[in-house]
């Protein structure tokens, strides 16, 4: 973030910064904070369960912004299998972490990381992208291009639900509709991230309601990246997984 002619501009690292902080707060109560409480009693204090509730709101910012940062990467980066291979990647080397520091669930497959779920979605929008613009030889013609898009969204969306991953469908849709509704212009940005949050509550609850928060940092996003360096890359590349890793040996040695 910085100033520039009395402006303040946010980059797509800003953005990061934000999904970061607020999805940490998120994973700190679920996976931590909950278990102290009910552990010395806080649980039961009207304190206590507000501010577990309040921490769980915060973290419904994270992953609409996620999405957005996974459209614009789309449209931005210079080897869209690169950037899907790196996404598998890091879903599944996070997903030993995530089970051991937020799945209550009897087995490992019964509820997957979000990464899957952004995953899946950028093979969704890619498809999409394909298929519309008339890079797929055997859909040539335009109506057919209108109406095919539905085959790799139902197939997305029914993969999440199979491979039960963070969000399932509903982050497909999140996804699927800022990507539709994309643009280089503010009003653009803002339109596609208020539509994504509009799928969150209706498919989820009213608590991703909190998520219309971040519209204030996208209003000042300025469509850049921000800093390259490789330092910050692997920073954000890597904080999914070792924040989990934190967290679940914090739950092993305190619980």
């Amino acid at each position: 973030m910085n100033k520039n002619d009395s402006k303040i501009r946010i980059t797509g690292n800003g953005l990061k910064l934000i999904a970061i902080v607020t999805m940490l707060v998120d994973h700190f109560a679920y996976g931590i904070y909950y278990n102290m409480a009910v552990q010395n009693g806080w649980y039961i204090t009207i304190f206590g369960i507000e501010l577990y509730r309040f921490m769980r709101l915060v973290g419904r910012i994270a992953f609409p912004i996620y999405c957005f940062l996974l459209v614009e990467g789309y449209f931005k980066t210079r080897d869209k299998r690169k950037y899907a291979f790196r996404l598998l990647a890091l879903a599944i080397i996070s997903e030993y972490p995530f089970d051991k520091a937020l799945n209550y669930h009897s087995s490992f497959w019964d509820y997957n990381n979000v990464i899957f779920t952004l995953f899946v979605g950028l093979l969704v929008i890619w498809a999409i992208d394909e298929i519309r613009w008339g890079r797929v030889s055997f859909i040539s013609d335009y109506r057919l291009r209108n109406i095919a898009p539905v085959i790799p969204f139902a197939l997305g969306c029914g993969l999440t639900w199979l491979t039960h991953t963070d969000y399932k469908a509903v982050g497909i849709a999140t996804i699927v509709v800022m990507y539709y509704l994309h643009g280089e212009e503010k009003i653009y940005r803002l339109v596609a991230f208020a539509a994504g949050v509009v799928i969150l509550i209706l498919g989820c609850s009213t608590r991703e309601a909190t998520a219309f928060v971040a519209l204030i940092p996208i209003y000042f996003y300025n469509g850049k990246r921000g800093s390259d360096s490789l330092l910050l890359r692997h920073f954000f590349n890597s904080f999914y997984p070792v924040h989990l890793a934190v967290i679940a040996i914090a739950k092993y040695l305190l619980f």
